[in-house]
């Protein structure tokens, strides 16, 4: 599937976004547009002289542009994402003395710049492999001990953590998209409508090329978006790749907390704990994709919004 112009004006509307011009050209993958009947795709609009960004001859050229300019751009329009990016770097020397985290992302609502007063901070947090569940539930305890973790009726202004990796599955997230199976028999007119394309998990894709980074170390990142080139399939790309490493990914006192905690022994327990409880709660839930648990995976979402907007797109 191709991700166009209209597609993406559709799905921030969704999250009561509207996006200019200049904002939607950051997006895509211009490469992949090499000639006439590809480009017919897209707005014509895009391909105007004013604005400047392709050799008006045949070989299409994609322009770099300034990842800093643009993201104090989208800072700027919207108030409460800046104001949650601000309160996760004042707190941040608490991520970085969680054992075994190895980068945190910030996403959803807050990387689409369409947060209001009562949204939560949704992390994507990244652990080590076969440390998953052992980082989960020290990132827990530290949050809650700090006032800082969502749960029941404590949202808004609070860490969201439901979404859980391991170095190895945030390498290929595209394992996680949607497929038939995942719809169910109330959605089959909604799969007949995109089953014709090979990718089409919109959400997905564009929840992995907005994910802003907070937290990491420079290599292990260079790595994430060489790893997950599969959003290029709906020509875009990741959007935030200029940013400087984190200056707390590594001090002392979480080097001692990983050498006290690096025993197999701790992971299987917790594992053998929380997985119970966890798949418990999955037997609960409408769909099982919303609920993802593994050693690579841990996604805990009440509701999966993927189906949905794919009902208010086509």
């Amino acid at each position: 599937m191709t991700i166009t112009p209209e597609i993406l004006k559709k799905f921030f509307l969704i999250f009561d976004k509207k996006i200019s011009i200049n904002e939607e050209k950051k997006f895509f993958e211009w490469k992949k547009i090499q000639n006439e009947e590809k480009k017919s795709y897209f707005d014509k609009n895009f391909f105007n002289e004013k604005n400047k960004f392709f050799h008006q001859k045949n070989t299409w050229k994609f322009e770099e542009f300034d990842v800093k300019k643009f993201f104090s751009n989208w800072l700027q329009k919207n108030f409460y994402s800046q104001k949650f990016l601000k309160k996760f770097f004042k707190y941040q020397k608490i991520f970085a003395f969680c054992p075994f985290v190895k980068w945190i992302f910030i996403w959803n609502t807050i990387a689409f710049w369409s947060a209001n007063e009562k949204s939560d901070i949704d992390l994507f947090i990244v652990f080590d492999n076969w440390k998953i569940w052992t980082g989960r539930f020290f990132l827990t305890i530290l949050l809650h001990i700090f006032w800082l973790r969502r749960h029941w009726k404590k949202i808004a202004w609070r860490f969201c953590l439901s979404f859980f990796t391991s170095e190895k599955g945030s390498f290929n997230l595209e394992k996680i998209q949607i497929s038939e199976k995942d719809f169910s028999e109330n959605e089959k007119k909604i799969f007949e409508k995109v089953k014709k394309y090979k990718n089409f998990d919109i959400y997905l894709a564009i929840w992995t090329a907005t994910l802003i980074p907070v937290f990491w170390e420079k290599k292990f990142f260079k790595d994430f978006f060489e790893q997950n080139k599969w959003i290029k399939d709906f020509w875009i790309k990741h959007i935030y790749t200029g940013f400087p490493p984190s200056q707390d990914w590594q001090n002392k006192i979480k080097i001692i907390f990983e050498t006290i905690l690096n025993f197999n022994f701790i992971e299987n327990f917790l594992r053998k704990i929380w997985k119970k409880r966890a798949e418990k709660k999955k037997k609960n839930i409408k769909n099982n994709f919303w609920i993802i648990i593994s050693d690579d995976f841990l996604k805990f979402h009440n509701e999966d919004l993927r189906v949905k907007i794919l009902d208010e797109l086509f």
